[in-house]
């Protein structure tokens, strides 16, 4: 399992793919530990997930990793905890959209998260010029008011035009903030694929997580440890299903044309109570110049959320 050094004291550890004979449903704790796999929960609603996603095929990989340049972005701030249905008005903001749950007071911070979501296609704004790349992110994560860093893992994508036709740059990445967003270089998802992702604290741990993709179109899967930036902890009091522009700066390039999606399955837990918190704050992305809604979330169930690209 050998472990590799990033930046700002971050590392991540990797697993040996299995041998092609491995049913996880079938191996031992010890096993499932030794090539990667999340041990068997014990909460009936975790459990139901786990037994669903690896009963499904798997091609487990051993990541290797790249450092990304991306500008940095801010989330913004949660006070309060989630209201009873039906669902607050819907904040806005100029980097993301999508949706949140806070931990109530007494549940303790949030120890995992994750959700499901189909890659779209991406295009440029019309009338873009030349070579101006449009970003577009999506991502699951985890942060707190009170907390020295934040989790989140994604794909993220930047589309372009060359000449008369459009250029697609993508991939997956993760991010233990203040460190380095970080792609995984051999971990491959296409527009039309079907994306899983959850992060998972350790047990009574602050500084350590298991980060999990899983790739349902092709059953490409890895799962990898990673730990803190030096110096910083995670006690979460907020999880998050976002979409954002990967900020360039304050007039552009936006967020790229995505037409609508979905995220599913979106889940997340905590330390102190056995209840699943599920998306509770809709979050519209508007324009930085404009101030007009540019991208809307709506919940539509407990875990499913439909995002509309509503901009030029």
């Amino acid at each position: 399992m050998p472990t590799i050094k990033l930046g700002n004291g971050v590392t991540a550890r990797t697993f040996t793919p299995p041998p092609q004979s491995f049913q996880p449903l079938k191996a031992t704790r010890r096993d499932l530990l030794r090539y990667g796999f999340p041990p068997q929960p014990k909460e009936p609603p975790l459990l139901r997930l786990w037994e669903v996603a690896l009963s499904r095929p798997l091609e487990m990989i051993q990541p290797r990793f790249r450092t990304l340049v991306e500008v940095d972005y801010k989330l913004p701030k949660t006070s309060t905890a989630p209201a009873a249905p039906p669902h607050p008005p819907p904040m806005r903001s100029n980097v993301i959209g999508g949706a949140t749950v806070t931990a109530a007071a007494g549940q303790g911070t949030v120890r995992w998260v994750g959700g499901t979501w189909t890659i779209p296609n991406i295009y440029p704004h019309v009338g873009s010029e030349n070579g101006v790349g449009y970003p577009f992110l999506t991502e699951v994560f985890i942060s707190g008011k009170a907390s020295t860093s934040s989790l989140a893992v994604g794909w993220s994508g930047l589309v372009f035009y060359s000449g008369r036709s459009i250029q697609r740059r993508h991939g997956v990445w993760w991010r233990w903030a203040p460190g380095d967003f970080t792609g995984l270089s051999n971990f491959f998802v296409d527009p039309g694929d079907t994306l899983g992702c959850v992060i998972c604290l350790d047990l009574g741990s602050t500084v350590r997580a298991r980060l999990s993709f899983h790739n349902l179109t092709t059953s490409q899967a890895t799962s990898f440890i990673v730990t803190a930036p030096s110096g910083t902890e995670l006690t979460g009091d907020t999880a998050g299903w976002l979409i954002q522009n990967g900020v360039v700066d304050f007039h552009g390039p936006f967020i790229a044309r995505f037409g609508e999606f979905y995220i599913d399955e979106c889940n997340a837990g905590t330390t102190d109570s056995p209840a699943i918190l599920h998306p509770a704050q809709a979050i519209y992305l508007i324009d930085f110049d404009t101030g007009e809604d540019v991208a809307y979330t709506n919940i539509l169930s407990d875990t499913l959320l439909q995002f509309r690209y509503v901009g030029a």
